[in-house]
């Protein structure tokens, strides 16, 4: 590999995918012996052009070390403005430094105009050698060297495609950069590259520097082989667990990370080890489908929500939409509805974060026949539609019932005692004793996740009951929103003992031991608890914004309106007052569940 320009040179007129800009090239000596000689021979190569100055130093692109980004380059220069040519070439001069060889060179190209996209393509992945594209990119800024320079919001999207998996590219930009790159590749026989590039408007790709991948002598040369043997197992246990499995309603499934438990938001896409069995532990190996089966919904017996595929955790839909169902549904009625909404989320990937509002029927609802309609469709026939609303609204009634194993009173009881434990525990001279783990993961799960989980869907079915009357007109958005700002959760509780912890009102200590445990924004254990950060400024907070939990009344035109929903659905014996009591509850319980299983 050559200088910068002179490889650019070489490739010059060679490439049949991409653009090179016409280079002039000229060295220091010759710049210091013959200025007026270099300008002149620059205008009569550009002719009233917008031109860059750029470096081609001789230790710029070695094959050991990138001095990318190290030396100066100045843009947007008329061909015609002596002046500021000259004084462009003289800051790439003197960019080189006081002891400049003066057999470095300054290269001159026309500026791209038209920018959609800029970035630097790896030909293998930098720190291992792992066979793929690596695409860095901005198509934001309009700009060719945010990437290079690091500078700005939109510098660091990424797109890794796999050597062997280029069929799968569908976006059509990325197609031509890839051709374009495999030739720049089969020129310089060479498939370890750092290549610049820009695209235009016209997706035309130019090719703006080429030099060696500088870390290759550090790789395993066994990575892409394992890389691949480990691409190998995932297709097959991909393609196994996307077959019809004995037990599990609907022929396939769609693996997503931000559904149903959500690991993406919970651990992140590539968790620690111990986050993810933690999180799997905890969970999403039976822990989820336990909860749900006291609240008589369906379930798939012995799966595991969570599946990793290389590192990464994501959810199994299948056994998501089979749980949502009630169990007492007619299997056959099951399958139809899982098989439509595996197929819909899989023909609207956006989805993937809002599959119980705009996929799936998880909950009976006051609009429950305009739920039917837009989310069921054709998938079953009239007749099957009923029997589906009458099965999702005898086990929403049950499930209000106190009585209930599924109910929020007898998930509290759970939480409650778990706490008491807590506190038993932290005074315990074996507090910190190794041998106590096992069975403090098993109180979590009993006596925490479990109920946690409960809490947590029956705080999703108070807030859709709430949201189905709007869609019946009943309620405006505004009071709903009011009815939900006027609950006190934990969450108050915590943002006021933080403003009092500001005002001194409450000690560190006093602060501390009631939410010392927390870890703001995941569950990664590896992450700091607020206890474990050594000052205020690392807890995030110096004044936090009061959040004002304000009563709200319904008018008694409401009252008497949602008294009347009430009766016209079936739910005998609960009134507005009632109902808004339920409300009120699941949404607190699921902020204290949360909080003492945590």
């Amino acid at each position: 590999m050559s200088t910068k320009a002179q490889t650019l040179k070489f490739l010059y007129k060679k490439l049949k995918n991409a653009h090179i800009c016409e280079p002039s090239i000229f060295t220091v000596k010759e710049w210091n012996t013959s200025q007026l000689e270099v300008i002149k021979n620059i205008q009569s190569q550009f002719i009233e052009e917008n031109l860059i100055v750029r470096s081609s130093a001789l230790n710029e692109d070695g094959l050991n070390a990138s001095m990318a980004g190290a030396f100066d380059s100045v843009k947007n220069i008329n061909s015609k403005d002596n002046k500021k040519l000259i004084s462009g070439i003289n800051n790439v001069i003197k960019s080189y430094g006081d002891n400049c060889n003066t057999a470095n060179e300054i290269l001159i190209q026309s500026m791209v105009s038209d920018v959609s996209m800029s970035g630097v393509v790896f030909t293998h992945e930098l720190n291992f050698g792992s066979p793929y594209y690596v695409i860095n990119y901005d198509d934001i800024s309009g700009l060719t060297d945010t990437v290079t320079a690091g500078d700005g919001e939109y510098a660091n999207r990424t797109l890794y495609i796999h050597r062997d998996s280029l069929n799968r590219v569908r976006s059509e930009r990325f197609n031509k950069l890839i051709v374009a790159i495999q030739e720049v590749e089969k020129i310089m026989d060479s498939k370890f590259l750092d290549i610049e590039f820009a695209i235009d408007k016209d997706v035309a790709i130019y090719v703006l520097q080429v030099r060696s991948i500088t870390t290759l002598p550090n790789w395993n040369r066994s990575t892409a082989n394992h890389v691949d043997s480990a691409i190998s197992g995932i297709q097959t246990f991909v393609k196994r667990k996307f077959k019809p499995i004995n037990g599990v309603y609907g022929d396939t499934t769609v693996f997503g990370q931000m559904p149903d438990w959500n690991p993406a938001e919970m651990i992140g896409r590539a968790p620690h080890a111990l986050a993810y069995s933690l999180y799997e532990k905890l969970i999403t190996n039976h822990a989820w489908r336990i909860a749900r089966k006291k609240m008589n919904y369906a379930v798939p017996d012995g799966q595991p929500l969570m599946v990793s595929l290389a590192g990464q955790p994501f959810i199994d839909t299948r056994l998501s939409f089979h749980s949502y169902l009630p169990k007492n549904l007619d299997p056959n009625i099951c399958n139809k509805l899982v098989n439509a909404w595996v197929k819909k989320l899989k023909d609207n990937p956006e989805l993937h974060d809002k599959i119980e509002f705009d996929i799936a029927i998880t909950t009976y609802s006051f609009d429950i026949d305009y739920k039917i309609k837009n989310l069921v469709g054709d998938a079953i026939t009239d007749p099957e539609k009923k029997i589906l609303k009458k099965t999702f609204l005898d086990q929403t009634k049950e499930l209000l019932s106190e009585e209930s194993q599924g109910s929020i009173s007898q998930a509290l009881k759970g939480i409650d005692i778990l706490a008491k434990k807590q506190k038993i525990q932290k005074k315990s001279e074996n507090y910190m004793d190794i041998n106590q783990l096992f069975l403090l993961i098993d109180e979590c799960i009993s006596l925490g996740t479990i109920p946690f989980s409960i809490l947590a869907r029956h705080g999703f079915i108070a807030k859709t009951l709430l949201l189905s009357l709007a869609q019946c007109g009943i309620l405006s958005k505004d009071e709903i929103n009011k009815i939900l700002a006027s609950i006190r959760t934990i969450a108050s509780d915590l943002v006021d003992d933080m403003n009092r912890l500001h005002t001194k009102e409450v000690s560190r200590n006093e602060f501390l031991d009631q939410y010392g445990h927390l870890r703001p924004g995941t569950y990664d254990i590896m992450s700091l608890r607020y206890d474990q950060m050594p000052d205020f400024s690392q807890m995030g907070f110096e004044k936090v914004q009061k959040k004002e939990i304000s009563k709200f009344d319904l008018t008694l035109s409401h009252k008497k309106s949602i008294d009347k929903v009430l009766e016209s659905n079936g739910f005998t014996g609960m009134d507005c007052e009632g109902f808004l009591t339920y409300v009120r509850e699941a949404t607190a319980g699921r902020e204290y569940g949360k909080f003492v299983f945590t």
